[in-house]
């Protein structure tokens, strides 16, 4: 009898633990899934932001192209534009590196310069 209520016992400490590591897991998953609408959200933010780079540098090219200048305030601005968006960069290159299970899918290899932005 008492081998049986210990047996019992241990059913019931498994059952308990198996309960909780299911509902951790089950966490664990919707705060992965949480991450990854995040992370595509950034994604699709760099992206657009990106694609808005390419076409200011264009406009600015193809108006020196035909003899039309650029205001100062207007590339002051688009230079603060240029350093917050490499101040933005660097803070996911390093929350990235920082978190092993991302890094190892990123390639963060890729320089941001906004030099090179510029002279497109």
């Amino acid at each position: 009898m008492a081998e049986l209520v210990g047996l019992l016992a241990s059913i019931a400490g498994a059952t308990t633990a198996g309960i909780q590591i299911s509902k951790i897991l089950y966490s664990a998953v919707r705060t992965v899934r949480d991450l990854e609408e995040e992370v595509s959200s950034v994604a699709r933010e760099v992206t657009v932001l990106s694609s808005a780079f390419d076409e200011i540098s264009n406009a600015i090219q193809a108006g020196n192209e035909d003899g039309l200048r650029v205001s100062s305030a207007a590339i002051l601005t688009i230079a603060d534009l240029v350093k917050d968006s490499q101040d933005v960069y660097s803070k996911i290159r390093r929350t990235v590196d920082n978190q092993p299970s991302i890094a190892s899918v990123c390639d963060f290899d890729v320089v941001f310069d906004a030099k090179v932005l510029m002279s497109r």
